[in-house]
């Protein structure tokens, strides 16, 4: 009895004199401030993760992005990039020259060149007399045929634009071809008036046809 109190009065004298409970303090202290340390620099290293992340999905998309609108300019048909160029030709009124007309002046003497700007199938059926086929100038090699057609022509030569594979409201090639003549800097470029169709509009009228 008397050893375990002895035992009890030395741990308490221990306990309570102020050089160990400095020592604990300095201790403590010392391991709080390791975690502290170690808190903060595992926080820099989620922070430093965390950026690199980011930054390489700002790169991936920005790479995406890049990407994409090249793959969508590649995927726009050159006509169309064509057509947008000259949007401000396109908007302009086309002269026109009625079917008589034209017929009566490919008569005279001054005659106009005539180009044919729909497809070979029709051109092969029955096609104006004298005129050339330049192909669908909805499609980059029938601009670049036609552009290859007029370039020995003055500029203010009188040129005449017909297709006649639908209805003038719907027909998809004569204004591109007036659009780039018409950049090109032709001055006398008019455009056949067809309402409906090159048959029922010049063949079913009895006007002069060629074929083959």
């Amino acid at each position: 009895m008397q050893h375990l109190e002895h035992s009890n009065r030395a741990v308490q004298s221990s306990i309570l004199n102020p050089s160990n409970i400095l020592k604990n303090r300095e201790s403590c202290s010392a391991r709080n401030s390791d975690n502290q340390r170690n808190d903060m620099k595992n926080s820099i290293k989620l922070f430093s993760a965390a950026t690199a992340l980011v930054l390489s999905l700002v790169s991936v998309a920005t790479s995406a992005s890049v990407n994409s609108s090249t793959a969508i300019r590649l995927e726009i048909p050159a006509s169309a990039v064509c057509a947008a160029e000259h949007d401000s030709a396109q908007k302009e009124d086309m002269p026109t020259i009625q079917p008589d007309e034209l017929a009566k002046q490919l008569s005279g003497d001054k005659k106009p060149v005539v180009f044919q700007t729909g497809i070979v199938h029709l051109y092969r059926m029955s096609h104006i007399p004298g005129s050339i086929f330049a192909g669908p100038a909805n499609s980059q090699e029938g601009l670049d045929k036609l552009k290859k057609e007029v370039e020995p022509l003055s500029k203010d030569r009188a040129i005449v634009l017909y297709c006649g594979c639908c209805p003038w409201e719907h027909c998809p090639n004569v204004r591109p071809a007036y659009a780039m003549l018409r950049q090109m800097g032709y001055k006398n470029v008019k455009v056949l008036n067809i309402p409906h169709t090159f048959t029922e509009d010049w063949v079913s009228k009895g006007l002069p046809v060629e074929k083959g």
